[in-house]
């Protein structure tokens, strides 16, 4: 397949093809490239140089249709309109050859006959003509064959979610809710319930009706992209397309069958909401570039792959500090309890049951402070109690981070 065709076809999804990777080249959000067989979105809002593509799924997003694959389907089209010429060349082969049998013919009779010879050069023209027609035809099949492997890729390629954790058959659920929830806030991880209620089940999530939820999305990037909305509920797929406002604002999306989503430009993020009309069993939900839906080509999500996405916004840890110092009534630990992920930004804390061995349990309501480096890994943590402590004293801390938007 040819880069143009490559190029136009990813053009039509909002997305610009580069070509072959390079290292030294700077890629830019949504720039889609080759590399080791496999087409890659960059999915990154910051400029990357030097990331290959392939390792690292939060910056380079690989497609679902391999370059091999479509070079395969695009090659198949064009042997089949070749094959088509060629039988259309024979056939224009043995029609010249009549002519020119029906042209020698018409030479000999002219000696005898100039009315049959009249007879035999217009049977030759009108050989001529048909020969001069299978080349047209030809021309048209090869033209046909080039149109085919152009479609190839824009008729098979699922477009990159933009949402996180957007599969609810298996979601990301660090916050382990159970069973309905109707208070408005985070449940899975990166969905905010606004109102109504939602159910967990097995293999979906259930909204109650007039239920809205909510995913903030990062930076205003998308500010003014045509994007398309997509809910799957049982084998049915409702979807819609708008465009994200510029300025702060919403957009509504009336998604026939389920009920409606909200774009929206809000300080710092942008945000898509999903409101229920009538009770809807969800089974995903997508958000990407373009106007038409391509859910039914997404294979389930990777969880593997969502979970450090996932993680930057919110994200557990545990560790142990060890005790250095006491001043006014105040015990210092420093150590390193580090978050899985490198976080969004600096995290607030929510402690769970925490611990100074030997000392006291549950001294969580005494933490005064907690210091982060680097939005990585935690080092020091300060606690409201006077005792003798050694360098042996430690402490259990259990955490929640959040940077959430």
């Amino acid at each position: 397949m040819s880069e143009a065709n490559i190029r136009h076809s990813l053009g039509q999804a909002g997305m610009r093809y580069k070509g072959a990777y390079n290292a030294a080249t700077e890629y830019k959000f949504m720039n889609a490239v080759m590399h080791t067989s496999a087409l890659y979105i960059l999915v990154s809002k910051t400029p990357q140089t030097g990331v290959e593509p392939g390792t690292n799924p939060l910056i380079w997003e690989q497609m679902m249709v391999s370059a091999t694959t479509v070079e395969m389907l695009a090659a198949q089209a064009a042997q089949t309109a070749a094959e088509t010429a060629r039988d259309q060349a024979v056939t224009a082969k043995g029609a010249a050859e009549t002519a020119q049998g029906a042209a020698e013919t018409a030479q000999g009779a002219a000696e005898t006959s100039a009315s049959n010879a009249a007879n035999s050069a217009t049977l030759a023209g009108q050989h001529k003509d048909a020969a001069a027609a299978s080349e047209s035809n030809a021309a048209a099949s090869a033209t046909a064959a080039q149109t085919a492997a152009a479609s190839v890729l824009t008729i098979d390629q699922a477009y990159p979610n933009l949402l996180h954790n957007w599969d609810f058959r298996n979601p990301i659920n660090q916050r382990a809710v159970t069973g309905t929830i109707s208070s408005a806030g985070y449940f899975f991880d990166r969905w905010i319930l606004n109102s109504g209620s939602v159910t967990v089940a097995a293999g979906y999530m259930t909204m109650a009706s007039g239920a809205v939820i909510e995913q903030r999305i990062e930076g205003l990037y998308l500010a003014g992209e045509t994007v398309t909305v997509s809910v799957k509920v049982g084998s049915n797929i409702h979807s819609g397309t708008g465009a994200f406002p510029t300025a702060a604002g919403t957009v509504g999306i009336t998604l026939t069958g389920f009920g409606t989503a909200t774009l929206g430009y809000n300080v710092g993020y942008m945000f898509v909401r999903f409101a229920a009309s009538g009770g809807q069993n969800v089974e995903v939900v997508k958000l990407e570039l373009g106007t038409g839906s391509t859910l039914h080509l997404d294979p389930p999500m990777d969880y593997a792959v969502e979970l450090p996405k996932c993680q930057r916004f919110y994200a557990p840890a545990e560790g142990i500090l060890q005790y250095y110092a006491h001043v006014s009534n105040t015990a210092y630990f420093y150590g390193c309890v580090p978050f899985p992920v490198t976080m969004r930004i600096n995290p607030t804390m929510v402690f769970g049951a925490c611990t100074i061995h030997s000392i006291q349990a549950n001294i969580q309501g005494l933490i005064t402070s907690v210091r982060v480096s680097n939005n990585r890994e935690i080092t020091e943590v300060c606690v409201n109690k006077s005792f003798t402590g050694s360098s042996s004293t430690s402490l259990t801390l259990n955490v929640h981070a959040s940077a959430d938007l």
